[in-house]
């Protein structure tokens, strides 16, 4: 990389909340535009978004140069390969968008897979509250006991 500030994600402004204040934060400020969060008829938070906001199957990568290159199946043509140089620029390019964002990150460590043998712990940080609690309901929010 060039002779530049380079940003680490610990010194982001991020803000850690329970889901209750992560629906009051989304349904008070997330509310105009594109996404429109509002309460269903049934009391859950629903997110209207854009046209055609999925990932597309072929927009896998991965980082290049690592220790799990060996494990990665490269003759599959949906695994590419891309370079740590590049993503680099691309991670540096993503904090200061975060950096100088008006709104601060959501953040929450979670886990992925029950079985404590297994876990995997995960930091998540998000844009929106309404992202932030959809990851709190696809993963693992640790209690003070069950975790290393």
């Amino acid at each position: 990389m060039t002779e530049k500030q380079l940003y680490r994600i610990e010194d982001l402004p991020v803000v850690t909340m329970g889901r209750n204040e992560l629906s009051g934060h989304c349904l008070k400020f997330e509310t105009g535009g594109v996404p429109q969060a509002r309460y269903s008829r049934k009391g859950a938070i629903r997110v209207m978004t854009a046209e055609l906001t999925g990932r597309s199957q072929d927009a896998r990568y991965f980082i290049t140069g690592s220790k799990y290159d060996d494990v990665i199946n490269w003759n599959n043509k949906l695994n590419q390969g891309y370079d740590p140089e590049s993503f680099e620029q691309i991670w540096q390019d993503a904090l200061l968008h975060a950096k100088n964002a008006a709104n601060p990150m959501f953040f929450s460590d979670l886990y992925v897979i029950a079985n404590k043998k297994h876990s995997r712990r995960l930091k998540v940080h998000t844009h929106y509250a309404w992202h932030m609690l959809f990851a709190l309901n696809m993963f693992i929010e640790p209690q003070k006991t069950d975790r290393p």
